[in-house]
């Protein structure tokens, strides 16, 4: 199935020749898994993308029409990938922009297609000789100038190699080449610091019954995950020698993050574990 694409909210797959983010990378983009009709971490990617926007001068884009075009663009697909690009628009020839900045919104959607033995059995990982530039006052912008990652991942076409690590101009691995990169320490998530670091969106909201599962059945759908992961699991927290060390030992997993606080946690749990229920509940 081919990728369902509009241009400012007009179903269309044409770009003018002279926007600004074809002829110089001037813009932002955001990717977006779709299932249903839910765009999940939704507001994460308003903030940055809206946040990057003022940085870059740009005028504020209007994510609620962002969101319902996605969404009418992927209307009968039960899991789908979404691109949203941001740009400049229209320009005459140089730098400069033009007086009046109208921006160009491209959305683009389609079926997504996860490999289940990524998540079973890993991937494969290359050092990158290709090294990320420092530029601060880019760092953490999803901006249009990509080629630093377009050499890298054209350093390889071997197929046991499924992504590759890229490093700062020290030498310190700062992300991959389109994965989120992430790491655990002596029981702890970390991620790498550095200036030029692009942060992720990874949903790390995290509920305690379900610290067992953690990393199990990302691959299937989510009706799937719930009848054969989480409510096997989540009712056999009516034994308490099986609840309490689940949460004595799940909070110290996601308490430890890098200082630039790449990516953050929201731990939530029930505060009446071990006490009676409620007779009303019961």
């Amino acid at each position: 199935m081919s990728v369902r694409t509009s241009v400012d909210f007009i179903g269309t797959d044409r770009l003018e020749t002279a926007d600004r983010g074809l002829t110089y990378g001037d813009g932002l983009f955001e990717t977006l898994r779709v299932v249903g009709d839910v765009v999940p971490l939704w507001s994460r990617h308003v903030e940055r993308l809206s946040a990057s926007a003022a940085r870059l001068r740009l005028p504020a884009p209007d994510t609620d029409a962002m969101l319902a075009e996605v969404r009418r663009l992927a209307d009968g697909l039960d899991d789908a990938v979404a691109r949203i690009t941001f740009t400049a628009g229209l320009g005459p020839r140089g730098y400069a922009r033009p007086g009046l900045v109208s921006p160009t919104t491209v959305i683009g959607v389609g079926p997504l297609s996860l490999a289940p033995d990524g998540y079973r059995d890993g991937i494969a990982l290359r050092l990158c000789d290709t090294r990320l530039g420092d530029q601060p006052l880019l760092a953490g912008m999803k901006h249009l100038n990509r080629l630093e990652q377009v050499l890298a991942r054209s350093e390889w076409d071997d197929a046991r190699w499924q992504e590759g690590l890229m490093a700062d101009l020290q030498g310190r691995i700062v992300c991959a080449t389109a994965a989120n990169l992430f790491a655990v320490r002596d029981g702890r998530l970390v991620t790498p610091p550095g200036s030029v670091l692009l942060p992720g969106l990874v949903d790390l909201h995290v509920h305690a019954p379900q610290w067992p599962q953690l990393g199990t059945g990302l691959d299937l759908p989510l009706e799937r995950w719930l009848f054969e992961y989480t409510f096997p699991l989540e009712a056999r927290y009516a034994d308490l020698v099986f609840a309490r060390p689940v949460w004595d030992a799940s909070p110290q997993g996601c308490t430890s993050f890098s200082p630039c606080g790449v990516q953050v946690a929201a731990f939530s749990h029930s505060a009446s574990l071990g006490r009676r229920r409620p007779a009303h509940l019961a």
